[in-house]
């Protein structure tokens, strides 16, 4: 018998949308867009994949108002399955990557505030206000976060960081009284530049602080920007916990764990293999 052309295959719709899932999560977006136009009702099921990643890269941040666009007039097309539609974007993404100072201040709040359901999140940004701060704060399943360092103070100092487990900052090392608000917070990161510090002696004793009052800390990641005569010193570090590497680009990493759904960011794992292995051998 032949099929014809819009006829339904016969498989129980259970059945029809696990492979449809599966493909869409083991291909990622490239076949997820091709899976979408082949019936209205598995484009119900793939689409929450596609969004389940955003990332804004470097020459497109134009695409920025067309997703802000789309967050506040989204059509109501999916079923009633998908009807709420102020919840689908809640619900659906996970990880969100503004790898850019240019991102406005209105289009970073209205990323926040329909994205609630964000567990990744890097956000580039400059803004301290508090409207931002606060919609920052209220993600409640916010796991791990990158922030630039004008950003660390204020929102460790309004109460945030109480979910993460990661947190990744620039150009600002939390103090061991900021650290202390970081009850979860398994890995950090900072990455710096050696003219940040007078000299290489309070460096290394504000990290040994740190580790003293995070007794839950696995990973102490120190990002350095290029060669610098403190790696030497830094060297002499004896707790294990502490990795150093040099000129990390982040956002290629956020590329792996969106398009293949790592267990953590590839950095987290490259640092966790080295203490690893450091451990074996001591």
């Amino acid at each position: 018998m032949t099929l014809q052309l819009g006829s339904h295959p016969g498989l129980p719709l259970e059945l029809e949308r696990e492979i449809f899932e599966c493909a869409a999560s083991a291909h990622g977006n490239a076949i997820s867009l091709i899976l979408v136009l082949v019936a209205h009702r598995v484009r119900v099921w793939i689409e929450p994949f596609l969004y389940t990643y955003v990332q804004f890269r470097r020459g497109s941040w134009h695409r920025i108002d067309s997703f802000i666009y789309t967050l506040h007039s989204r059509r109501p097309t999916l079923s009633n399955i998908e009807k709420e539609e102020p919840t689908f974007f809640s619900r659906h993404v996970k990880s969100l990557l503004m790898p850019s100072v240019f991102v406005s201040r209105t289009q970073s709040l209205a990323l926040l505030q329909s994205c609630t359901g964000i567990e990744n999140l890097a956000l580039w940004a400059r803004y301290t206000d508090a409207q931002t701060l606060a919609a920052l704060i209220e993600l409640p399943k916010l796991k791990m976060l990158s922030l630039l360092g004008c950003m660390v103070a204020p929102f460790l100092a309004a109460g945030g960081g109480q979910t993460l487990t990661h947190f990744d900052v620039s150009c600002y090392l939390p103090t061991p009284e900021e650290c202390m608000k970081l009850p979860r917070v398994t890995h950090l990161a900072y990455t710096f530049d050696s003219e940040h510090w007078n000299t290489a002696s309070a460096f290394t004793q504000a990290i040994e602080q740190i580790l003293e009052v995070m007794p839950q800390l696995q990973v102490l990641l120190l990002i350095m920007e290029g060669p610098s005569p403190m790696l030497t010193h830094l060297a002499t570090l004896e707790d294990q916990r502490v990795v150093i590497m040099q000129d990390v680009w982040w956002p290629g990493e956020w590329d792996l764990l969106g398009e293949r759904g790592g267990r953590n960011l590839v950095i987290w794992n490259k640092a966790e293999d080295l203490i690893q292995a450091r451990r074996a051998t001591s």
